[in-house]
């Protein structure tokens, strides 16, 4: 835990706009990366169906991955638009962060659940884990379109500001890095080449900037 270092997020477009499938990624001081993504868990054959998660099709899975695995996966397999922001991050509050995805996971091993398209999805678990170490969250339609979370997060300071929006959004665009180093054992520094870092003059981090009180909406994930 004294190694971990950055926390980045990835957003990942198969389709529309509104709504991506957005996953976290830790780093730590070795150069390595954990890459945390909630999915439904699909059985062989199965296929992700939006209608089929409002009706329990689906159990909740947490996937820790190498980078070259779960990112590459949507860079390379699935030619998805991925997006990598690097953001701020107070150490005690990152390793916190990490803890509650773990404690979580081991409950699930205990006590599978469903996924939910509602109310048990990617964003909305992202969001639950900040609420585990003591955060809360956004509301309304911050939370329901987390095609737009990188936009809230700029407006809020967590992102690099020393560039227009969509002069950042277009640089943090990995697509085709992560297909160049497909398979390469330093990927993860591949894909983050030439991105802004993290801000570190800003009084703001990643986690308290998702700061207001009720429950996160809703979006569809893969």
């Amino acid at each position: 835990l004294s190694e971990l270092e950055t926390l980045d997020l990835m957003m990942s477009y198969w389709g529309p706009t509104d709504y991506c499938h957005t996953l976290l990624s830790f780093g730590f001081s070795d150069g390595q990366h954990l890459a945390i993504s909630v999915e439904a868990r699909k059985q062989r054959g199965e296929e992700f169906s939006t209608l089929g998660g409002f009706f329990k099709m689906f159990e909740l899975s947490y996937i820790f991955a190498d980078e070259r695995d779960v990112i590459g996966l949507r860079t390379t397999q699935r030619r998805e638009d991925v997006y990598l922001y690097r953001l701020r991050a107070d150490p005690e509050r990152l390793r916190e962060l990490f803890l509650a995805y773990l404690g979580f996971a081991n409950d699930l091993a205990r006590e599978p659940v469903y996924y939910d398209v509602l109310a048990n999805s990617c964003g909305v678990n992202i969001m639950h884990r900040i609420d585990d170490i003591g955060l809360t969250h956004w509301v309304g339609t911050e939370a329901l379109l987390n095609g737009y979370w990188d936009q809230h997060l700029y407006t809020r300071g967590v992102l690099d500001q020393s560039l227009p929006f969509e002069e950042l959004r277009a640089l943090s665009l990995i697509n085709e890095r992560g297909r160049a180093a497909e398979g390469a054992v330093d990927f993860s520094a591949q894909i983050r080449a030439g991105l802004p870092g993290a801000p570190s003059h800003l009084p703001q981090t990643a986690l308290e900037a998702t700061a207001a009180s009720g429950t996160p909406g809703a979006e569809p994930d893969r």
